[in-house]
């Protein structure tokens, strides 16, 4: 499991557009972890620290 960590503040009615503007940067870490370990990521998201939400960004729900 990967989480980013943010420390964005925004309406909640616009998550949906940081979560689609972070999402290459997650898949990034994915990637990176993936060929650096070997070994295959189960989920990846982001944890908006203002608002105490975790989303997922990454894994099966995905179809990743």
């Amino acid at each position: 499991m990967i989480v980013d960590f943010k420390t964005d503040r925004y309406e909640l009615q616009n998550e949906q557009q940081l979560v689609d503007f972070y999402k290459p940067q997650v898949l990034a870490y994915v990637e990176e972890w993936e060929r650096t370990k070997g070994g295959n990521v189960k989920e990846a998201g982001l944890y908006f620290i203002d608002r105490g939400r975790y989303v997922l960004n990454y894994g099966d729900a995905y179809g990743y």
